[in-house]
């Protein structure tokens, strides 16, 4: 069984003693070639035998998904801007890149080129968004094509979305939620690391920000910590000693690596959601983190939305879907289905949420929360 089944948080991983290596993910694929390219992918896989490989996406002017690390292409020999660039022109440039003492050359490499890599070496993929057309804090109109492609290459349940930018993943988070995240960070976990619960994110943390205080408070939220990137066995084995389970890294080689006692991460179970449409207005709603709180809304014609939501978002994350409309129903019309989701940013807070009603009745019905 591959060792990408560790990546999965349902999964209880037991505490072998000196008996297990982290995942190693060969960073934009490893240093045997141009970074980002096929061969460099390739060599990860057979010369490293790396358990994941990581790269950097972007969209280019002709909405294709490719492989590059920088914005422009200068730094590897080219001359292009990656999102004013149509597919073709990108693939005319030769790239080089010197690594040590060796030279290496090779071209782009597309989205899809890199996932049937994935498939063919029998590897979990690794997609980091880069701020590009489309993929960024400000714009995720084009991230469904990407989403639309992994789910074609089945590797639904295998890839990983990696970004540092957070809208981001609040949008995969929405709309996506099947999709696996980590969040690329820093010392920046420490201002951020409630948000990383409150969306059920692993975090991705680089190396010297983090000691075994983190690692086992991000273990007792159930979100394992991989780390980047990293390239000298002594601080390879330091992380894994304080719990990281992933290791990104250039050149590492299993072998090299002794073993170690694996980490001992909590099994997550997702909380079942609560549906506020079936509570009484005096009954008190209990909350844990990570648990949501929805309503279901009904458009009933001309009267609008059949539930206003209204309340405090310093205590609540709110959100909403317009749901699958029933047979024969045009949008727009009458029974559109509309679904309001709040998730508590703060544990130990009590708060008072009211639903203002749309049906010819301007009664506010309050309803106690509390998040523990």
């Amino acid at each position: 069984m591959k060792r990408y089944g560790l990546l999965l948080c349902t999964i209880v991983i037991s505490l072998n003693a000196l008996a297990w290596k982290p995942v190693l993910v060969g960073h934009r694929g490893c240093n045997i070639g141009v970074e980002n390219t096929i061969e460099a992918f390739a060599n990860g896989v057979d010369i490293y035998h790396y358990d994941g490989l990581e790269c950097d996406v972007r969209v280019t002017a002709d909405d294709n998904y490719v492989i590059s690390h920088d914005e422009f292409t200068t730094r590897l020999g080219g001359t292009l801007m990656v999102a004013a660039a149509t597919l073709e022109e990108l693939r005319a440039e030769k790239y080089v890149q010197q690594r040590g003492d060796s030279v290496y050359t090779g071209h782009i490499c597309t989205v899809e080129e890199f996932l049937d890599l994935c498939i063919e070496k029998d590897v979990f993929p690794i997609l980091e968004l880069k701020w590009s057309n489309g993929i960024n804090n400000n714009d995720m109109s084009k991230f469904r094509g990407l989403a639309m492609l992994v789910r074609r290459k089945r590797l639904t349940d295998r890839v990983i979305f990696l970004t540092s930018m957070r809208d981001c993943h609040e949008f995969i988070r929405n709309n996506y939620p099947e999709f696996q995240s980590q969040w690329l960070c820093n010392a920046n976990w420490e201002k951020h690391w409630q948000w990383c619960q409150l969306w059920h994110i692993m975090p991705s943390i680089s190396m010297g920000n983090f000691d075994q205080a983190t690692v086992q408070m991000f273990n007792a939220m159930s979100l394992p910590v991989a780390c980047w990137t990293v390239d000298k066995v002594e601080d390879c084995v330091n992380a894994c000693k304080m719990g990281a389970y992933m290791v990104t890294t250039n050149k590492l080689v299993r072998d090299s690596l002794p073993e170690m006692p694996e980490p001992q991460l909590c099994t997550y179970t997702r909380p079942v959601p609560v549906d506020l449409g079936k509570k009484g207005p005096d009954e008190t709603i209990s909350l844990t983190m990570g648990q949501e709180l929805f309503v279901d809304a009904v458009k009933h014609g001309s009267v609008g939305i059949g539930y206003y939501l209204d309340c405090d978002t310093t205590f609540f994350h709110v959100s909403y879907d317009i749901g699958e409309l029933p047979r024969n129903v045009m949008p727009g019309g009458d029974k559109q289905r509309m679904r309001y989701t709040l998730r508590p940013r703060h544990a130990g807070t009590t708060v008072v949420t009211e639903i203002k009603l749309f049906r010819g009745d301007e009664d506010r019905v309050p309803h106690t929360v509390v998040v523990n």
